[in-house]
């Protein structure tokens, strides 16, 4: 059976990165992921809240070590990471800016 953990990690793919839930599809150093995308607010990023232009949640899994400065690629639009935001059980949310 497992532990609550291991049920977590199990599912992550079918709650939080479904794309009938909101997830979508990205690249993210030369792999193809599942990812939740969030665009902070423009109050956020005036008041100085964020420092990002984007933040993703991922599947640990997946992205099992963070490298500041990746690439990332979301609807064609190009963004590097910068750190690591949050990091839960099953999921990492990762910080991005765009790429000059």
């Amino acid at each position: 059976m497992g532990t609550w953990s291991d049920q977590i990690a199990r599912d992550v793919d079918r709650t939080v990165l479904n794309t009938r839930e909101g997830a979508e599809d990205i690249r993210y150093a030369a792999q193809n992921l599942r990812a939740r995308v969030r665009v902070p607010t423009e109050v956020e990023r005036v008041t100085g809240v964020v420092a990002w232009d984007a933040e993703i949640t991922v599947a640990r899994a997946s992205v099992p070590m963070h490298v500041e400065g990746s690439p990332v690629q979301i609807d064609g639009v190009w963004y590097r990471t910068t750190r690591v935001l949050n990091e839960g059980h099953a999921t990492r949310t990762i910080g991005l800016v765009r790429s000059a």
